[in-house]
């Protein structure tokens, strides 16, 4: 089995994880974004553990905030197989 194998899905943060361009706000909405607008995102649960730290992550109003449900998103996709690219 290759690496890319063994992923069932991919979502690219590249560009926006680390740009010095981007506020906070700017970044998480971005993140955000792609989050929802993957197949990993619209194949969950409508109201599943997915959705409500997505929800809780756009919520978030500072770095501090972001980083409790973006560490359980992160752990959502290890056991998912989702591949989050930064």
């Amino acid at each position: 089995m290759t690496a890319d194998q063994k992923w069932k899905h991919r979502i690219n943060l590249i560009g926006v994880w680390k740009n010095p361009d981007l506020g906070f706000e700017q970044r998480r909405d971005e993140i955000v974004r792609r989050l929802r607008a993957s197949a990993w995102f619209r194949q969950a649960e409508e109201g599943g553990w997915l959705h409500q730290i997505v929800e809780e992550l756009a919520d978030s109003q500072s770095p501090d905030e972001f980083d409790g449900p973006w560490s359980a998103i992160y752990d959502e996709a290890d056991a998912d197989k989702v591949w989050i690219e930064r």
